[in-house]
């Protein structure tokens, strides 16, 4: 698939979350966490993300 998005001339990045304009994307279901987390962030701000994010022991499952 990669190579059909190249070839559509889309630029692919291998980051868990990409944000591109108003669009935030992430690879797949194993960065539904990261991808969370960046929404929260954008909605609620740094400091409220990092709050959810501390109290779902983020810092534990990603060191």
């Amino acid at each position: 698939m990669e190579d059909e998005l190249r070839k559509g001339g889309a630029e692919f990045k291998e980051d868990p979350v990409v944000i591109d304009g108003n669009v935030v994307t992430s690879r797949g279901p194993s960065t539904a966490l990261l991808f969370g987390w960046k929404l929260s962030e954008i909605l609620a701000g740094k400091d409220k993300a990092e709050e959810v994010a501390g109290r779902m022991l983020r810092d534990l499952v990603f060191r």
